[in-house]
């Protein structure tokens, strides 16, 4: 919503959020990582209906929850909702940590790649 009146920042977001979708499905294809012998399994009706009717595992390098969270804090210019993101990335990185969700390198390595979306993302619209 804050970003519903920066139609420039609104379109980089998702520019961004679309080179770190490409990137994740990239290093998931080329790094499918087992999952942690102690993971907490939470079933997700809308992955299992999408996904074929089963519980997905090896989706972990990188977090997606962690970096999407973590490109909502690069690309908002309200500083309060800009901190409150950056609260919320650490947060959530911990929380897929706890739940045995992810590995420690997949939640460490999210910001880098969604940082480097956005800078990509940045670069090509100013070549534009």
């Amino acid at each position: 919503i804050s970003m519903s009146f920066h139609p420039e920042q609104f379109l980089l977001a998702l520019q961004s959020y679309s080179l770190v979708a490409l990137f994740r499905l990239a290093t998931i294809f080329f790094l499918p990582l087992d999952a942690p012998k102690t993971i907490i399994p939470l079933t997700d009706p809308f992955v299992e209906f999408f996904g074929g009717g089963q519980t997905l595992y090896r989706d972990l390098f990188f977090s997606g929850h962690t970096s999407t969270m973590f490109l909502l804090f690069l690309t908002n210019r309200n500083k309060k909702i800009r901190r409150w993101f950056l609260v919320l990335t650490i947060l959530v990185g911990a929380c897929v940590l706890i739940q045995h969700v992810h590995y420690s390198i997949d939640v460490l390595a999210a910001p880098f790649f969604a940082y480097t979306c956005y800078r990509i993302a940045i670069l090509v619209n100013q070549s534009t």
